[in-house]
C-alpha cells in the first residue's frame, strides 16, 4: 500500500466540555475505523448520518507508542531498507499535532519513537552497510 490515511482525535478541552453544557448527543461517533457525524445536532434535523472510512482511526484513548507501532513503524522500517517514506502531520490549531509527533519526556511522540527506530535498525545491520544521518 502506497499511502495510508490515519486519524487521531484528540480528548475535549475543559472549554468544549463546558460548551457541550447538559447536551447528551455526541458530535461524532467512532466505529472501527469509520468516523460519523451526528448531523441531529445541527439545525436540519431531517439530515442523515454523515460518516468518513480511514485506514487507521485512533479514539481520544489511544497513545502514540500505540499509534507508531500501527501506522508508522513499517514506514520507518520501509525507509530505512532503502524506500521513500514519510510521515506528516496535518489539522487545525490546537488538535494535537506537535504532541502527536514530539510528544513529551515520559511519553515520546512519533518523531523520537522513529529515530530510536532507526538507530535500532543500524545497530542491528552487518557491518558492511554504511548509514548517513
Amino acid at each position: 500500500k502506497s499511502i495510508s490515511v490515519c486519524v487521531r482525535a484528540r480528548p475535549l478541552s475543559n472549554k468544549e466540555i463546558a460548551a457541550q453544557g447538559n447536551d447528551e448527543i455526541e458530535a461524532w461517533k467512532f466505529e472501527d475505523d469509520t468516523i460519523v457525524q451526528n448531523v441531529a445536532k445541527e439545525p436540519r434535523t431531517n439530515a442523515l448520518p454523515v460518516s468518513f472510512k480511514f485506514d487507521y482511526l485512533f479514539g481520544p484513548e489511544a497513545q502514540t507508542r500505540d499509534i507508531y507501532e500501527l501506522a508508522v513503524k513499517n514506514v520507518v522500517s520501509r525507509t530505512m531498507q532503502g524506500y521513500h517514506g514519510s510521515v506528516l502531520a496535518y489539522g487545525q490549531t490546537s488538535t494535537g499535532k506537535t504532541y502527536t509527533m514530539q510528544g513529551l519526556p515520559e511519553k515520546p511522540g512519533v518523531i523520537p519513537l522513529a529515530v530510536e527506530e532507526c538507530f535500532k535498525y543500524v545497530a542491528a545491520s552487518p557491518g558492511a552497510r554504511e548509514y548517513l544521518f
